[in-house]
């Protein structure tokens, strides 16, 4: 396996702005594989960019279902 195709555990952190033990806690949790390697454990990066594309989609919807509902309350107008 090439450096290309792993990430540390540091550099997924980055990429998601979380800390590294919230990466680790993930691959506790098997929702990230994690290997080990000379330099300490890493991720797939193939797998790595499924998890962030799965996340993202996951926290837009939250975010456009919270904006709905605030729209629905009379909270927030999208036009000025």
């Amino acid at each position: 396996m090439t450096d290309e195709q792993l990430l540390s555990f540091g550099e997924a952190a980055d990429m998601l702005n979380v800390r590294v033990e919230f990466v680790s806690h993930l691959a506790a949790e098997g929702r990230l594989r994690s290997i080990a390697t000379p330099t300490g454990p890493a991720v797939l990066r193939a797998e790595f960019v499924a998890y962030k594309a799965q996340d993202d989609a996951y926290r837009d919807a939250v975010a456009a279902g919270l904006t709905q509902i605030s729209q629905d309350m009379g909270l927030y107008d999208p036009e000025p």
